[in-house]
């Protein structure tokens, strides 16, 4: 049996990880893993608000 820390692995990894073992009971340390992590903010280049939101996200830590 192999043992993996987790959260050594991006969520990508994670992601791909859990395609894999979808419909198994070892998908579900990496859904757990997967859901202690903060969200991803996306925020598109041509949006006319970019400057603020990402100021936004580096004071505060989220957008409003």
């Amino acid at each position: 049996m192999t043992i993996l820390d987790l959260s050594t692995l991006t969520t990508q990894q994670l992601k791909d990880i859990a395609w894999q073992l979808r419909g198994t009971p070892a998908v579900e340390p990496i859904y757990r893993e997967l859901g202690s992590r903060p969200k991803s903010i996306v925020i598109a280049p041509e949006d006319p608000q970019w400057t603020e939101k990402v100021n936004q996200i580096l004071t505060e830590g989220s957008p409003s």
